[in-house]
């Protein structure tokens, strides 16, 4: 038998913050084209535009908190469509009892023996409401000359066409999402696979420009070991989590980053020397450590900031 491949993302980023940095590195591809061509022929157009549709087709996709709030959205309608069933039962109730005094018998063939078992089940609702329907139409005089016409026993079924329904969108919606889910993963990873292949080329490129180098690293906590020179997480001096946004500016040279939703932060591409990093963000004591590189070895550079 063969076996299903799950499809999984290939980065651990934010998808907002994928799409954002593909945007940007194609950006910079676009502003380098040339000196892509030269180094492969690959990246003649039509790539530009055809990475650009991938990214625009992954940004297309619902991302899971819109899932969520899809999914709430027909639950909500089966509940209301539940409350709706259970009203109209226990109104019919009234003439159901008015109809057949003290007759047991036929309040259990109305349902009153089960109801309390199939309220709160959608789909036990639903045979429920059918078997009402149908009770009700067998003593439709009885009830008509108590007061429950034709047009009351009709709601019932016009109810439980409505909650069947409703029941039927959600069970379709919840089959569904394994699909979405597994779409989504394929046209995000078909965008961030072309992200990898230019940074990969981008960092061979310009292996002795320093500033555009940077440019082609792939986001903190993404590149691969080799490529960096400084990399390392920024924290909470009390709490201990990652601190999102701080700005790590590089001297000499004033290379600037920030960090990731991890704390993670990294520059490449160093040559051998002293440097020093300014990390600063809003509400912090900034902070400066220096750093030497030697024989092209990377440095951890792990920070604590300290709340004012």
């Amino acid at each position: 038998m063969a076996k299903k491949n799950q499809i999984r993302l290939l980065y651990n980023i934010a998808d907002s913050k994928m799409y954002e940095e593909s945007k940007t590195k194609r950006g910079f591809f676009l502003q380098d084209q040339a000196d892509f061509e030269t180094f492969d022929t690959d990246f003649t157009d039509p790539f530009a535009a055809n990475w650009l549709l991938a990214i625009n087709e992954a940004e297309a996709m619902p991302a899971d908190e819109i899932l969520d709030d899809q999914l709430k959205q027909l639950g909500d309608a089966v509940e209301d469509a539940m409350d709706d069933c259970r009203n109209k039962f226990q109104d019919s109730k009234y003439f159901i009892e008015k109809t057949f005094p003290d007759n047991t018998s036929v309040w259990n063939e109305f349902g009153y023996d089960n109801y309390n078992d199939v309220r709160r089940v959608q789909s036990k609702m639903v045979q429920f409401m059918k078997t009402f329907f149908n009770v009700a139409t067998k003593y439709k005089v009885q009830l008509a000359a108590k007061g429950y016409p034709q047009g009351k026993i009709d709601e019932i079924e016009l109810l439980r066409s409505a909650l069947d329904d409703a029941n039927q969108q959600q069970e379709l919606f919840i089959g569904n999402l394994p699909v979405q889910t597994q779409e989504r993963y394929k046209k995000n990873n078909a965008a961030w696979e072309i992200m990898v292949r230019v940074c990969t080329a981008g960092k061979r490129i310009y292996k002795d420009d320093f500033g555009k180098y940077q440019r082609y690293l792939l986001p903190p906590g993404e590149e691969s070991p080799e490529a960096l020179s400084i990399t390392g997480t920024v924290t909470d001096s009390v709490s201990g989590n990652p601190l999102e946004n701080v700005l790590a500016k590089l001297m000499p040279g004033v290379i600037e980053t920030h960090t990731a939703a991890n704390g993670k932060y990294s520059y490449g591409g160093l040559p051998d020397g002293d440097y020093t990093v300014e990390f600063t963000l809003a509400d912090y004591t900034p902070q400066t450590l220096p750093v030497t590189i030697v024989n092209g070895q990377a440095v951890q550079l792990n920070v604590q900031l300290v709340h004012v």
